[in-house]
């Protein structure tokens, strides 16, 4: 019996120590949020020619502009910030199926 509880305690010390890291998950969520947004309005803006159309156009035209990166994709590269974006649908579809198969399961317990 005793080994059974200290299991089960140290099961839900765990669960306490992951608990503490929502808030930084959620912040984290709004954060990334917040970026998604301000990239959506340089790649789509919905009011006419985007910023991003404008400078590839430019780009296109011989602008020199240096679009070296630490190692990642550049904004301006066609598929990259389009590729975010259904990665990030993608994440949000994938979520929301947990968390609501983890609601059935919660709610029926």
């Amino acid at each position: 019996m005793q080994q059974k509880i200290s299991h089960y305690q140290a099961l839900y010390r765990e669960w306490l120590a992951l608990q503490a890291d929502n808030d930084k998950l959620m912040a984290n969520l709004h954060h990334q949020n917040a970026i998604t947004d301000e990239l959506s309005t340089f790649y789509f803006n919905h009011h006419g020619q985007s910023d991003w159309q404008r400078y590839y156009e430019a780009l296109e035209n011989g602008a020199d502009v240096d679009l070296t990166t630490d190692g990642e994709y550049s904004v301006m590269s066609q598929d990259t910030l389009w590729d975010m974006f259904c990665d990030e649908r993608a994440f949000y579809e994938q979520l929301v199926k947990f968390a609501q198969s983890r609601l059935h399961d919660l709610n029926n317990k």
